[in-house]
């Protein structure tokens, strides 16, 4: 919506182009000013009874204008001419005849002074409105240009993304082919197929992530998806799982780090966590504190970790991952139970470039 100086703005700039356009017409000008003076001086008789003496110039005055506004500064001028000589012969006693005294010698300074700063004042700002007119244009240049060249970064940097997605997708397919050929040491199946399925969620939070309709996806919507892709991936068709998410402002780094804490704390329920119930049930909350901290937990409903767990002693590579992933958002992760074995971060949101609440 235009505020009040741009509707003027605007209005001032489409007026310069029609005088402009007007102007490259031949001779428009000079037609203009003697149109323009020979309806003043019509007007300017026809008003001669009515008007009281002191007023030969009334009606000229406008024509001038309007013929600097539209013919440019020289058909001001020969209007201004036309209508000084006009008044003078008919206008300013002694009528009928160039009189010269002082009062006339006044008079006609009077209205070269007037019609000259009408002139000049149109030129001036005729000039101005051409500049600003100028730089408009050199800013809408620039500004599509730098549109342009975001949108070309953009475009780049989300083929990149995908590159690196189909890397890793293909690194997860050369896994899978390299552990059914290991399929006789149960040892290394069971090692590729974790890094399988880890470098295979990785490759899926990498094209969800930077993913261009990913700016309107809500967090509990994306972590339930999220969730929902492990559980099938992972061959879990019968299980309950609970979502609630505050809306909370994230930098994509924070979110990848986020969804590679909630995978690995998925994983690790796949394994132990049936053991112990015949239906698996999850949840996921992700919260905000009163100090405006955000803490995330992944329960299950299994049997829990074992007393006196210490996942900084855990040989299983997962716990050790998700302190990583912890410690990339500067925060803590907890171990413990309720329930069900519980994983819980705790760090302080960044909103900045932030696009995921």
């Amino acid at each position: 919506m235009w505020t009040d100086g741009a509707w003027y703005e605007r209005r001032l700039i489409g007026l310069h182009r029609l005088t402009k356009d007007v102007q490259r017409i031949p001779g428009f000008g000079y037609a203009l000013a003697v149109t323009a003076f020979g309806l003043a001086f019509l007007l300017r008789h026809a008003s001669d009874h009515y008007l009281p003496a002191g007023f030969p110039f009334l009606t000229f005055f406008p024509a001038v204008i309007l013929s600097s506004v539209f013919g440019g500064a020289r058909a001001g001028v020969l209007c201004a001419v036309l209508s000084l000589l006009a008044a003078w012969r008919f206008f300013i006693a002694p009528e009928n005849e160039f009189g010269v005294n002082g009062p006339v010698i006044l008079a006609l300074a009077y209205f070269a002074l007037v019609a000259t700063i009408d002139i000049a004042i149109i030129a001036w700002l005729n000039k101005t409105i051409a500049a600003l007119e100028v730089e408009k244009e050199r800013s809408r240049a620039l500004a599509e240009e730098r549109l342009g060249l975001a949108r070309h970064q953009r475009s780049l940097f989300q083929e990149l993304q995908h590159r690196t997605a189909n890397n890793l997708a293909m690194v997860a397919s050369l896994l899978s082919i390299t552990q059914r050929k290991l399929k006789h040491i149960p040892e290394a199946v069971d090692v590729l197929q974790d890094a399988r399925l880890r470098i295979d969620q990785m490759s899926r939070v990498h094209r969800r992530l930077y993913d261009p309709s990913t700016d309107a996806v809500r967090l509990d919507r994306y972590f339930r998806e999220l969730c929902e892709d492990l559980l099938t991936t992972g061959g879990v068709s019968d299980y309950d799982l609970a979502v609630d998410c505050d809306p909370i402002e994230l930098s994509v780094q924070q979110l990848t780090n986020l969804s590679m804490i909630v995978l690995e704390a998925l994983m690790n329920s796949l394994k132990h966590a049936d053991s112990a119930a015949s239906r698996l049930s999850l949840s996921l909350h992700f919260k905000r504190q009163e100090d405006g901290a955000a803490v995330l937990e992944v329960q299950d409903n299994g049997g829990g970790y074992p007393d006196n767990f210490d996942p900084s002693t855990s040989r299983q590579l997962g716990f050790r991952l998700i302190q990583s992933f912890a410690e990339g958002l500067r925060g803590e992760a907890r171990f413990f139970n309720r329930n069900g074995a519980v994983v819980s971060v705790m760090f302080k949101p960044c909103s900045e470039n932030h696009s995921f609440e």
